[in-house]
């Protein structure tokens, strides 16, 4: 077997876990969150978006929450620091998931 696990450690809600290649003598970071909780409460903000527009809520807002993991792997990318590219990714069907409002962007 070429790769090992050597370690593994929690940072905050991140479980990121540490693997040896010997043949490539690399070492490799893997990053695991549970997301689920951040998805289920962007629902309930994107649910509740009409009414909170309704009451004046002003014109600056709260379009998303991103897990870190995801924003790690839009770094990565190069999305997360490209504004065209990153309005375009937020944008995307699959990606409604992260959105906390119905606003257009």
């Amino acid at each position: 077997m070429a790769e090992k696990k050597i370690d593994g450690e929690w940072s905050g809600d991140i479980l990121r876990n540490y693997w040896y290649d010997d043949v490539e003598d690399t070492l490799h970071m893997e990053n695991k969150q549970d997301i689920e909780p951040i998805l289920e409460h962007n629902k309930y903000q994107r649910d509740a978006w009409e009414s909170r527009r309704m009451s004046g809520m002003g014109e600056f807002h709260k379009v998303a929450s991103i897990p870190l993991v995801v924003v790690e792997q839009l770094m990565r990318e190069g999305i997360w620091n490209d504004p065209p590219a990153f309005k375009k990714w937020l944008k995307q069907s699959q990606n409604v998931v992260f959105r906390t409002s119905t606003a257009v962007l």
